[in-house]
């Protein structure tokens, strides 16, 4: 199993990756991964790897990439992943032996994931970083449907035209974080595949 992370409230692409040392930085591409698991440089003509999850942000553009290699299922965010605390639940649902990834990964998506990040952001996160986007009138939030929701989350944390518009800033979160699988969605752990 292979697991990307990347903090929610600072994510943009492309991935960013630890070299290993406190405060390092360094990003994971679609040709790092190729090039370090290539089969001159681990002797295998597919890596065996029974699925790749990733909490990194916009990891559904890697998938392709993960399942090129030999990876046989993955899943991913379409653009910034702001539940990477849902992987608790997907990894218990899988640990299960007979629970299939598809329903692992959709299993994970629980309001109570939600609500712990949604509440980081609407009180600590947005308050702190207010002076980059200006802030949201009294009674008003950056989860709802104000302006100033579509001003925090394209200041702070995704692009403008990721920006859902008509939707709030909940719900702007959800359709980001959604989770896009491909390859075997139906393979569990207890699934026996095999590697040419």
């Amino acid at each position: 199993m292979i697991v990307l992370k990347q903090n929610a409230a600072n994510c943009r692409r492309p991935v960013k990756a630890s070299l290993g040392s406190h405060g390092s930085e360094d990003y994971v591409t679609a040709d790092d991964i190729k090039n370090e698991l290539s089969p001159a440089k681990t002797g295998f003509t597919q890596m065996p790897i029974r699925m790749e999850w990733g909490t990194n942000c916009y990891g559904q553009t890697l998938g392709e990439t993960w399942r090129s290699i030999g990876a046989k299922t993955t899943a991913g965010a379409r653009y910034v992943r702001f539940y990477p605390n849902a992987f608790g639940h997907f990894i218990d649902d899988w640990n299960t032996g007979n629970i299939s990834f598809d329903e692992a990964v959709g299993n994970a998506d629980t309001d109570a994931v939600r609500t712990v990040v949604q509440l980081y952001i609407a009180n600590v996160h947005a308050p702190s970083t207010k002076k980059h986007w200006g802030g949201c009138p009294f009674g008003k939030f950056v989860l709802g449907d104000d302006p100033c929701a579509k001003n925090y989350f394209t200041s702070e944390c995704i692009a403008k035209d990721e920006w859902q518009a008509g939707k709030s800033g909940k719900e702007n979160m959800n359709y980001s974080s959604y989770m896009f699988r491909g390859g075997d969605k139906y393979i569990t752990k207890n699934t026996k595949p095999s590697w040419a």
